[in-house]
């Protein structure tokens, strides 16, 4: 019991480190972007779409399109859960979002 005690002590003030977490925003001109021009390793992302977005936020790899990808509707998000370090994590660079012209997608990630 001393052990476990001591152990909870120990993991209640040792830090913990944690990664920057950032936001962008993706105004849309009817065209698919990747969230970032350079290759950029992140433990987790997050997508979230403006309730008073027009049109759906599409999203995936490279061949998303207008027509093609997973679909969030206005005043909805998408969660890409943590992933490990270790060279492993999501690429930015690798995810594409398809946004209307003049709407929003809000972009969040944890670096490592």
């Amino acid at each position: 019991m001393k052990k476990l005690i001591l152990l909870l002590t120990l993991l209640a003030i040792l830090p913990i480190k944690a990664g920057d977490i950032q936001t962008r925003k993706i105004t849309g001109a009817a065209s698919t972007v990747a969230l970032a021009t350079t290759s950029k390793s992140v433990r987790w992302i997050q997508l979230v779409v403006p309730s008073g977005n027009g049109a759906n936020v599409l999203y995936g790899d490279g061949t998303t399109t207008s027509s093609v990808g997973s679909v969030l509707v206005a005043g909805s998000g998408q969660m890409f859960p943590p992933n490990g370090g270790g060279g492993g994590g999501y690429d930015l660079a690798q995810v594409y979002v398809y946004v209307a012209t003049s709407d929003i997608v809000y972009v969040s990630w944890e670096t490592f």
